[in-house]
């Protein structure tokens, strides 16, 4: 009998505990997402240069925080683009295009691609800004945004997105910092064929396009809606291609919001507590009566 009430008084206690913990987290996630709301409407850090990078706000720990607005100033690197797969627009699958920007375009000497050429012929020094093993980060990914799969047809992210016409003017690009997400256990397998990745694995997309040597690994950019990030030759109501051979345009998404359920688990685990409470209370009683 005595051990009997010990074990149900330790599990009810184990149980007002885990219902206490989610109490903390919620409150903690609370502060969490009041703080990340705040950072996103603060001011935008302009970078241009490398040198620029320093200005970006950085935890105790030195690594980049999350959904800091940054303005860039770059251009465009032509032929190259990477897609992020697995990615959601309300009910519409797809994919995120990332696109290589390059700092300090009036520094470095304008790629250009012939007609019909895919890639630049060479990426060196002149181009990249790379300056040897400690070359500085001159070329950012930024998240141009979200294209739709086509309801038939290719999945090939290649054959759908078309880049814009005229990639080499400097512009200015507004967004919210994104950090490196390296593949999951149940991650997809990389195409890097197809340049398609299904995390934002950064290292790995260096790794596997070597001529990108000063590609920055910390951070991509992601493009916030509106704020004339948006490029023209949208294609019927969004990006979405009609057709493989149109030409889709990337429309830029906000960032997801954080969710907080640790109100509902808190509720179901207070909730265990008190039936179980109640429950060893009904079989006290009925112990008490019946002794025997």
């Amino acid at each position: 009998m005595a051990s009997g009430l010990v074990l149900s008084l330790f599990i009810f206690l184990v149980l007002l505990g885990l219902g206490s913990w989610q109490v903390y987290r919620l409150q903690a996630k609370l502060e969490l997402i009041a703080e990340r709301d705040a950072m996103m409407q603060s001011p935008p850090i302009t970078i241009a240069t490398p040198a620029d990078l320093a200005h970006m706000q950085r935890d105790g720990e030195g690594k980049l925080r999350a959904a800091q607005p940054v303005k860039l100033i770059g251009r465009v690197l032509p032929g190259y683009a990477f897609f992020l797969g697995n990615k959601f627009a309300g009910e519409a699958s797809g994919f995120d295009v990332l696109v290589p920007v390059i700092l300090e375009p009036e520094k470095l000497e304008p790629v250009q691609l012939k007609p019909g050429q895919l890639k630049p012929e060479k990426l060196n020094a002149a181009t990249l800004g790379d300056d040897g093993e400690n070359a500085a980060s001159h070329v950012i990914l930024v998240d141009m945004g979200f294209i739709a799969w086509p309801k038939t047809g290719n999945y090939n992210p290649m054959s759908l997105y078309r880049p814009p016409a005229d990639q080499t003017a400097p512009r200015a690009w507004e967004g919210w910092v994104v950090l490196p997400n390296p593949p999951g256990r149940f991650t997809p397998m990389a195409k890097p064929s197809q340049y398609l990745w299904y995390s934002a694995d950064l290292s790995d997309m260096a790794a596997k396009n070597p001529e990108l040597k000063t590609l920055n690994r910390e951070f991509l950019l992601k493009l916030r809606p509106g704020a004339g990030n948006e490029s023209g030759n949208e294609t019927g109501d969004g990006a979405m291609a009609a057709k493989p051979e149109d030409a889709a345009t990337p429309r830029p998404q906000n960032l997801p919001e954080l969710k907080n359920p640790h109100l509902g688990y808190a509720v179901t685990w207070f909730g265990l507590a008190v039936i179980w409470g109640l429950f060893c209370v009904a079989l006290g009683r009925q112990s008490w009566r019946s002794p025997n």
